[in-house]
């Protein structure tokens, strides 16, 4: 089964597709996100997002395939952390640029140093039954839609990974 979804996703970056953009607003696309996320499983996903409109144009299926990765890890690090599977989905507007930001906020252990350098490498894991190709993946579809993804710490020391989208008004 590893060396199968390694395969698929090797295989699915490869046949790279120009994204499929469409305006959205993350309020709304968050919302029904964690709907149908939790709906599969037991999880609290708290959302914190900036009141007003969040506008971005993105690939939502790019988008939905970036999130799952991002929620999935997040989860399995702060259950193993804290016994519960909770993370907090934090959003807004950057004031310097108006530019709308997602963050993904757990309550695992977070990445050090060493870690750091080789997390959006592929085939890098720290997991045993793990691709590498999840963080990789996350960032080549980051990309592709104009995106950046990193990793960083909260004001509070809390793991956060942090997609800068494009602004909304800028053609992909």
């Amino acid at each position: 089964k590893r060396v199968n979804q390694i395969i698929e996703n090797t295989l699915a970056l490869s046949r790279r597709k120009d994204p499929q953009i469409s305006l959205i607003d993350l309020h709304t696309w968050l919302e029904q996100f964690i709907g149908n996320y939790t709906s599969h499983q037991t999880a609290t996903i708290n959302l914190d997002l900036e009141a007003g409109p969040l506008p971005l144009r993105i690939d939502t299926t790019n988008l939905q395939q970036i999130l799952v990765n991002l929620v999935d890890n997040g989860l399995r690090y702060s259950k193993q952390q804290t016994g519960e599977a909770k993370l907090l989905l934090r959003g807004g507007v950057n004031q310097s640029n108006d530019n709308v930001f997602l963050e993904v906020i757990d309550f695992g252990p977070g990445i050090n140093g060493e870690q750091l350098a080789q997390i959006f490498e592929p085939f890098y894991t720290t997991e045993e039954l793990g691709t590498g190709l999840g963080l990789y993946i996350c960032k080549e579809l980051c990309e592709i839609n104009q995106a950046s993804l990193y990793y960083c710490k909260t004001n509070r020391g809390e793991s956060c990974f942090r997609i800068d989208f494009p602004h909304h008004l800028r053609m992909i």
